[in-house]
């Protein structure tokens, strides 16, 4: 006898006296190659489905109620199967917050998460969570859990009495506005049980919320973020980038911090972000001492055509003047990538976005670029950057398909693209020559090799709601 597994239109037949060892092999090289194939590989075989179910209830996401009663409906038949889950992500919406019966059902299955390891928190309630309570006895039972690794996106949505006790790793504050931590009365309750927090973060993602970034500093002890791998932030405004430098200031000589992400936004008639930048030049605010920072992200977002093209006309801030006196103040001994971007969004038409384009001045200071391609190739102050991405005029993802450059509009877009590149060539000479891989924003050769350079670093999202 013999069981057939269908490969290819056809059915192969595996040989009763095949090793089950060599069975689970084929299983596990399926999850770890087409994990979308394993519902059809335990379906094809009951040699396959244990090792299957095994991969696929390893992680699991929750974030409407019928999920939860799919899940509920599947363990009331094989209830062996949530041992097997390693990973969860809890999306506490309203929506599964709303459903009926959801807090009995959460804490149903809390008290079986056995083998959980992992557990990925994300809300969207703001300052309506105390109106669902449902995550209460679900974390309440999890703290004593083993737990290795938490993530919370949008934690300010969680009260600290629930989650000062789990490992949390990743904190990213979503955009809810005002936060429990932006609201003074509460925070000064909640104030003590921060500072006690066993917290080890290792990424933090902050979206311009102020007093999210000062309390960090202001309440944590250093031992909360001096373990910080990751620091991703998101500024529009002059207090939040006094914020962040604060922040930024406090990992003086932190060993761990690696990846450093620094995402200004206009909007509108808004270009604030260049007041922040023009602060930094006459406080003369420098990166710190950084033993371990291996990628450094600059970018700037300007949404609408009046920040764009306001913008433009002082880019060079941005671009030269900026990244150079944050850089100069210190040797950089572990620095291997340094992007600079510059993107584009909500423009309404092509034409608006080749008019900002047109905008850009070149070689109008002449001596901030001949300084940043000094400090650039100056091996005391960079002596391991090997990939340099400049950047200008990038579209935003989402909006190419409305931009769609057609004849006339296309060999200007081509042009200015090709003006660009060939401005900063000239005006960085030495860096164009001497950093191994440098992405001025033309070259598909160079693009695809920075991207290789620079993809083993976290990178950001660089939009915001």
């Amino acid at each position: 006898m013999s069981t057939t597994l269908p490969a290819n239109g056809r059915h192969s037949a595996i040989p009763r006296e095949l090793p089950q060892e060599i069975l689970d092999d084929i299983t596990d090289i399926a999850a770890e190659t087409c994990f979308e194939s394993l519902p059809s590989l335990s379906l094809s075989s009951r040699h396959f489905v244990e090792r299957s179910q095994r991969h696929i209830f390893r992680e699991i996401k929750i974030s409407r109620g019928r999920h939860l009663s799919q899940l509920l409906a599947l363990l009331d038949g094989k209830p062996q199967l949530i041992r097997n889950v390693r990973s969860l992500w809890l999306c506490l919406y309203q929506e599964l917050c709303d459903s009926e019966g959801v807090s009995k059902d959460l804490s149903r299955i809390a008290g079986q998460l056995v083998g959980l390891r992992e557990l990925r928190l994300e809300a969207g309630l703001g300052l309506r969570r105390d109106k669902y309570p449902v995550c209460r006895a679900f974390l309440t039972e999890l703290a004593s859990f083993a737990l290795v690794e938490v993530w919370i996106d949008a934690y300010t949505d969680f009260p600290v009495s629930l989650i000062r006790r789990l490992p949390i790793s990743k904190l990213k504050l979503g955009l809810h506005s005002p936060t429990s931590l932006s609201n003074e009365e509460e925070l000064r309750e909640e104030e003590e049980q921060i500072a006690t927090t066993g917290w080890k973060i290792r990424h933090f993602e902050c979206n311009r919320d102020i007093s999210a970034v000062l309390f960090l500093i202001g309440i944590c002890s250093t031992s909360v973020y001096q373990t910080l791998v990751v620091l991703d932030l998101k500024i529009e405004l002059l207090p939040q980038h006094e914020a962040v430098w604060s922040l930024i200031g406090a990992l003086k000589n932190s060993p761990a911090l690696e990846v450093l992400i620094l995402c200004y936004y206009c909007w509108g008639d808004n270009i604030e972000a260049f007041r922040c930048f023009m602060e930094t030049m006459q406080s003369d605010r420098t990166l710190p001492n950084l033993p371990s920072l291996r990628c450094l992200r600059l970018i700037l977002h300007t949404r609408g055509y009046g920040s764009s093209a306001m913008g433009a006309t002082i880019l060079p801030l941005f671009l030269a003047i900026f990244p150079t006196t944050i850089i100069s103040g210190n040797r950089h001994p572990a620095l291997e990538v340094l992007e600079i971007t510059h993107i584009l969004s909500d423009l309404e038409y092509t034409q608006q976005y080749i008019e900002v384009l047109r905008r850009i001045p070149f070689g109008t200071d002449d001596e901030a670029w001949r300084s940043m391609d000094d400090h650039f190739t100056n091996r005391c102050l960079l002596p391991r950057l090997r990939a340099l991405r400049i950047e200008i005029g990038r579209i935003y993802l989402r909006e190419l398909e409305y931009l769609v450059l057609g004849g006339k509009y296309e060999e200007a877009f081509k042009d200015f693209k090709q003006r660009n590149e060939a401005e900063i060539r000239t005006l960085l000479p030495n860096s164009a020559k001497h950093v191994p891989i440098v992405d001025f924003g033309l070259s598909s050769d160079n693009s695809s090799g920075f991207d290789a350079a620079s993809s083993i670093y976290h990178n950001s999202n660089p939009v915001v709601a």
